[in-house]
């Protein structure tokens, strides 16, 4: 047999039988069409269903509303490196003026401290929120911008509650110049930039201020046609409605942290109003007044903090700091 018979004989032999090949192209085909398959289900669902989140995110959205019960509470922790425990919605001014650090700095405190004899002493351990005034800083809508402004939901599902304490600690350094006034963080209800001078028919803020030499008050928006402002005008010892309450009721301290504790508590009645604002400062009630109405349900935390004001003369003269701890939310009630 002749060399080029013999490779002519083998070559069929080198070719898979047509049965074969068709059986191994199905089979590709089943486990493509599997694999599609599996990735329309599986996909869909699993990116748009809520997951858990890891321990350092906090709780998740699908446990928001189991958590939020009567006597919950959320504590911010003594050590923390963000503020992911907040849920913040988003920053309307000033993300960059604030920073987390360890402790609070060691400038922040001297001997000409004025602290008061209810503040808390300077402590020296666990972090705290630095929020950064520049010079000539007041108004969030003028240049520069100085302090920061967020909106905070927290692990709650505050919707649901009808009343909230917010807690926190507030220190202003030794040195600090309060000058005309600044505003606090507060909570608020209803649709973001209840403040500013905008109308508040459908939302709400009380966020708490500081004036002239550390004298403090609340700072709230409320619809004014919905109140009582014959006995809002007498919440001592002087308010000036929307948005000054409590004028002088509160002093907050130089060299040393203010604890600032804040109760809202929604009306039941909207013929006779009787929501309450409850505000206590180192522990002792400082502004108080049950006949409030308020017209949208809790939403979250309004932190907002800055010079002003609205005109120059309210501007910090020089580079200032503030110092922010120990956040609380707790639910009274649902």
């Amino acid at each position: 047999m002749s060399e080029k018979s013999s490779l002519q004989e083998c070559q069929p032999m080198l070719a898979p039988p047509q049965p074969r090949r068709r059986r191994t192209w199905l089979l590709v085909a089943a486990v493509v069409a599997a694999v599609v398959a599996f990735s329309a289900i599986f996909f869909p669902v699993y990116f748009t269903r809520p997951h858990q989140r890891s321990a350092d995110q906090g709780a998740s959205a699908t446990n928001d509303r189991s958590i939020t019960t009567p006597g919950a509470v959320w504590q911010q922790k003594t050590q923390f490196r963000d503020l992911s425990d907040f849920r913040i919605s988003y920053y309307s001014s000033g993300q960059n003026n604030s920073k987390v650090l360890s402790s609070l700095p060691a400038t922040s405190s001297s001997t000409s401290s004025t602290t008061s004899s209810t503040a808390t002493p300077r402590a020296t351990s666990g972090s705290v929120l630095s929020i950064f005034y520049p010079r000539n800083s007041y108004t969030p809508s003028e240049l520069p911008v100085g302090g920061t402004q967020f909106y905070a939901q927290t692990p709650f599902d505050l919707s649901r509650a009808t009343s909230v304490t917010l807690n926190y600690s507030v220190f202003f350094p030794a040195s600090y110049d309060f000058v005309q006034g600044g505003k606090l963080p507060g909570l608020y209800g209803g649709d973001e930039g209840c403040g500013g001078g905008n109308s508040a028919q459908s939302c709400w803020s009380t966020r708490m201020a500081w004036r002239t030499n550390g004298t403090g008050e609340l700072y709230a928006y409320l619809p004014q046609d919905k109140q009582n402002i014959t006995a809002l005008l007498q919440v001592p010892p002087y308010s000036y409605v929307n948005p000054d309450y409590g004028m002088g009721a509160l002093e907050y301290a130089r060299g040393g942290w203010t604890n600032i504790s804040q109760t809202i508590t929604l009306s039941t009645n909207n013929t006779h109003p009787n929501g309450i604002f409850d505000i206590a400062v180192n522990g002792v009630r400082a502004i108080y007044f049950d006949q409030v109405y308020f017209p949208a349900r809790i939403k979250g935390i309004l932190f907002s903090t800055f010079f002003g004001g609205a005109t120059r003369d309210w501007a910090t003269p020089r580079d200032q700091y503030s110092y922010f701890r120990a956040f609380s939310i707790r639910i009274n009630a649902i």
